[in-house]
């Protein structure tokens, strides 16, 4: 039946009245997400991923918790999330939960039933469960729901083989492309790009900061991946700190990678640059290059773009070195194929400025405010590059245990600065080089989905690891079975 309409002239317009909807009841069981207060970023959003995967298998929604988080709040970054409509959302979230999916401020009047961790006795009847990091059990219980939800068991004996001939076969140093997803965990896969859809919807200010930097690595952010009129951009993030712990994942995944090979990132590179090296890459002069500027002869093309994003200041020093002692692959020309350039995405404050330097050593480089003019854009020779570089290189290694120390102001602008790399690298560059081993690696491949990570509308992947196939476990070796504390 048609809704009803009757012509008010106090309202100036028919009035329609609401047809019936069906009563909606509140959700029996909620899972929450606890962010850990002092836990990384790729980390905590891994397992908000793997969780809110599982909602079905949990038979309740699930939502995020994030105050406290040394990241600072996901509303600091994102609109809050589009959480679907399907069983077992079709419900209202109770009032003592619902702020948190909401981004807002707590219902004053609300009252909490007992929270149930995780793991914890009888917690599959719980009314609210609280996934955190704390108890380690937690996690082998994570990943065998994961096998249970995701995975067919002959497709993931067949994996295992296949990962142990290429364990032996010593002449496989890096991942080749097209296994950075194996075929078997597209399931999974799938289902936790659904989510991080969800999720990563930056507020308007922090799309802002995004295009920001698009444009500062010669991208177009209203056009993505369109490469017309530009030069290639490859993107290489190289994360060494603590992989040293990680070589024997390597080893069993197949990679005869040492987990500090350099020349094994520069070479993946160097191929990603093959694989774009398409005629929609026409020679280009280098617009409005200041006369200030070390010029480059009109006749030159310029250089393809090779963004390093690391934090360890010796790895720009090393990638540098080794593209100085490489052949151009346009022109045959000596003494490099890239234009190396550090990340250039550090937007501070003076005051966040002082902070930064106070804490994590000196700095080279200007930092680049959202007020100052557009570069113009970024200079097109290595050398320029060096002597105008827009991101701090970082003199000492960083870690959780300082960033703990710094003002929150400070650790939102380095998180933002860490949101807009992921998003225009994984969504907007030619190609995008990561460790799999790395939460943030496998973020960056979720983060490109089905055309960047599996070329599904471009004919082939665009973001590709380098050492390890993406994993959607706590654990790598969680995808095949059970494990214990340090075994």
């Amino acid at each position: 039946m048609a809704p009803s309409t009757s012509n008010d002239s106090s309202l100036g317009a028919p009035h329609v009245s609401a047809p019936s909807l069906p009563t909606v009841s509140e959700c029996p069981r909620v899972v929450i997400h606890q962010f850990d207060s002092s836990s990384g970023f790729g980390s905590e959003f891994n397992i908000l991923l793997r969780i809110s995967s599982l909602a079905s298998r949990f038979g309740a929604p699930v939502i995020a918790n994030s105050t406290g988080w040394i990241y600072g709040d996901l509303s600091h970054y994102f609109l809050p999330p589009i959480l679907p409509s399907s069983y077992p959302y079709n419900c209202d979230l109770p009032i003592d939960v619902a702020h948190l999916a909401a981004y807002s401020t707590p219902h004053k009047n609300a009252t909490s039933p007992r929270h149930t961790k995780f793991s914890e006795l009888h917690w599959e009847n719980a009314t609210r469960l609280d996934v955190t990091r704390s108890p380690w059990r937690q996690f082998p219980l994570q990943d065998q729901l994961v096998r249970e939800a995701h995975f067919n068991m002959d497709e993931l004996a067949a994996l295992k083989l296949k990962e142990h001939w290429y364990s032996i076969n010593y002449s496989r140093r890096t991942l080749p492309y097209g296994e950075s997803i194996p075929a078997e965990l597209y399931k999974v896969f799938m289902a936790q790009v659904a989510v991080i859809n969800q999720y990563w919807r930056p507020t308007p200010a922090m799309q802002a900061q995004i295009q920001r930097l698009a444009r500062r690595v010669d991208l177009d952010p209203e056009t993505f991946r369109s490469t017309a009129g530009r030069r290639p951009v490859v993107v290489v993030q190289i994360r060494l700190g603590d992989k040293r712990l990680e070589q024997t994942d390597i080893v069993k995944a197949g990679s005869h990678m040492k987990y500090d090979d350099l020349d094994a990132y520069y070479e993946a590179c160097r191929l990603a640059l093959i694989r774009l090296a398409t005629p929609h890459y026409p020679p280009i002069i280098p617009p409005n290059v200041s006369s200030t500027r070390v010029e480059a002869p009109a006749t030159r093309r310029q250089r393809p773009l090779l963004v390093v994003m690391s934090a360890e200041a010796e790895v720009l020093d090393r990638i540098r070195a080794l593209d100085a002692a490489a052949t151009g692959m346009f022109t045959g020309e000596t003494g490099g194929v890239f234009d190396v350039v550090q990340s250039p995405s550090f937007e501070l404050s003076p005051e966040h400025e002082r902070e930064y330097v106070k804490m994590f050593g000196a700095i080279n480089g200007k930092v680049y405010r959202p007020s100052d003019p557009e570069p113009s854009e970024l200079v097109p020779t290595a050398e320029a590059t060096i002597s105008h570089g827009m991101r701090h290189t970082l003199e000492s290694r960083w870690s959780q245990n300082q960033l703990k120390k710094v003002s929150l102001g400070l650790r939102l602008a380095l998180s933002r600065q860490l949101i807009a790399e992921l998003t225009v690298y994984s969504r907007m560059a030619g190609a995008f080089v990561v460790s799999g081993n790395s939460n943030l690696g496998r973020l960056a491949l979720l983060l490109g989905g089905v055309e960047g990570s599996l070329g599904y509308g471009v004919s082939e992947d665009l973001i590709r690891s380098v050492d390890v196939p993406w994993f959607p476990t706590a654990y790598r070796k969680g995808i095949f079975g059970g494990y214990s504390k340090g075994g």
